[in-house]
């Protein structure tokens, strides 16, 4: 919408005020906050954070009716037929569980001990295979620090899934200052090729810049599909920069499906994405080509990186960015430094309202022992023990995750963000917790019992190990 409006945007603000005629937002990342000011008019959307007005009980609004005719256009430009994206179909999901109750903490360790032996912590190395043919999958690498977010090779992982059925080769975009030896990686992990979008602009993440660099790799590389990161930065430009070429945009796919192809024209890529808490799914079709997507992170598993050598082959690209005065970023600060980013781990361990701080911590201990990232419920944020970016729900992030493990969650609804895991282990002292009926497996016992006998199993398996 700011896009076409031609103004200003900050998203997933926390806190906003007005200071000396410009907005300043607080705005939350995976890892931390930023602070931006703005001249007026911008858009600003709102992160779970501040608290709504309570509503006036003599409110008498005055609503204004507006036709499509007075704002432009005809009706078949707005709604469904304007649209460039329709749902296919809705598919209904059944996440019943066949749920299996231990009644010993010692028991659950062990279960949980063969869990993780059995995860599927690798994607099928049988997509690796070099693509070509006449089509590009544009994939858009985000990067921190000199390293890549994880999720860049999940989307790799994801084109290669359909690049054989669309027979196109997978190109992951990189847009820095320096790439910093992160396209060999990009390589290494599964790309066909690599497109550098160079310019000193795209040191720090902004919109604007990052919104052009973007708009230009789609003129360079005039892609059939461009997969794009579910992040706080990728939901911020992607949309934009879609906007600006009138594209239709599906964000929080969580995988792709080939439609058949009968004639000789291109094939419908149907984005599928879930809804409802996970309950529902729709395969999602664009009519504009290239059709776009944001991957929700944490579906897919990378693909292991290749030790041959091989490189390849790796173009550059220096377009001309803007640097609009309107918008500055005041400060950046990192609340999560060098643990997993929870968005794109395999395995969970998340906590509840009922644990202490100290509780919290070992949780974090177990989490990092089986190399996973610590997650939380609302309740648990807001105990102020755990900070925001952990949050699981379904107004911060939904998750799919391999497994997840609900410590000291008692309710059922704690959970909907996370649905869709592959297996789900509740620990709750008390048997009649509404939170057992989601699981695979519900253990029955304190959670700090839990723990000590979890971290005891996993020190004895790695100790083996090694």
């Amino acid at each position: 919408m700011a896009e076409l409006l031609g103004i200003p945007q900050v998203t997933h603000a926390t806190a906003v005020s007005v200071e000396d005629g410009r907005v300043r937002a607080r705005r939350e990342t995976e890892r931390g906050e930023e602070t931006w000011t703005s001249s007026t008019p911008v858009a600003v959307t709102i992160e779970r954070g501040p608290d709504p007005p309570e509503p006036a009980e003599d409110a008498d609004p005055e609503v204004e009716e507006v036709e499509a005719e007075k704002l432009g256009g005809t009706p078949r430009d707005y709604g469904t037929r304007g649209s460039p994206t329709f749902v296919q179909e809705v598919r209904e999901l059944s996440l019943e569980r066949e749920t299996e109750r231990l009644e010993s903490a010692d028991e659950g360790a062990e279960r949980l001990v063969a869990l993780l032996d059995g995860l599927e912590r690798s994607a099928d190395e049988s997509t690796r295979a070099r693509g070509g043919g006449r089509r590009t999958l544009l994939v858009l690498a985000e990067h921190d620090r000199d390293a890549l977010n994880p999720i860049s090779l999940e989307e790799i992982a994801c084109a290669r899934e359909v690049a054989g059925a669309l027979q196109a080769q997978v190109v992951a975009a990189l847009f820095c200052a320096e790439p910093e030896g992160l396209e060999r990686e990009l390589g290494a992990h599964g790309a066909d090729r690599v497109l550098v979008v160079r310019d000193p602009k795209l040191s720090e993440y902004a919109t604007a810049p990052f919104t052009d660099a973007l708009c230009a790799a789609i003129d360079e590389s005039e892609p059939f599909a461009v997969i794009a990161p579910w992040t706080a930065r990728g939901r911020d430009y992607v949309p934009r920069a879609a906007a600006r070429l009138g594209l239709g945009l599906t964000g929080d796919f969580v995988r792709l499906e080939v439609a058949e192809d009968d004639d000789e024209g291109d094939p419908d890529l149907l984005w599928i994405k879930p809804a409802w808490a996970g309950t529902v799914e729709s395969p999602i079709i664009t009519h504009r080509a290239p059709s776009v997507g944001t991957l929700r992170p944490g579906v897919f598993r990378p693909l292991s990186r290749r030790e041959d050598g091989e490189e390849v082959p790796v173009d550059e690209l220096e377009p001309d960015l803007s640097e609009p005065e309107e918008v500055a970023c005041e400060g950046r600060e990192r609340v999560i430094e060098d643990e997993r980013l929870l968005d794109c781990s395999a395995v969970v361990v998340c906590v509840g309202e009922e644990l202490d701080e100290d509780g919290i911590e070992r949780a974090r201990d177990l989490a990092d022992a089986v190399g996973g990232s610590l997650g939380a419920t609302k309740g648990a944020v807001e105990s102020g023990h755990v900070p925001a970016q952990l949050e699981v729900s379904i107004l911060k992030r939904s998750m799919s995750p391999l497994l997840l493990v609900a410590l000291g969650v008692r309710e059922d609804e704690d959970l909907d963000a996370v649905r869709a895991s592959r297996r789900l282990v509740t620990v709750h002292a008390d048997a009649e917790a509404p939170v057992h009926r989601r699981a695979d497996l519900a253990v029955v016992a304190e959670p700090d019992d839990f723990l000590d006998a979890a971290r005891e199993r996993t020190r004895s398996e790695q100790s083996g190990a090694t």
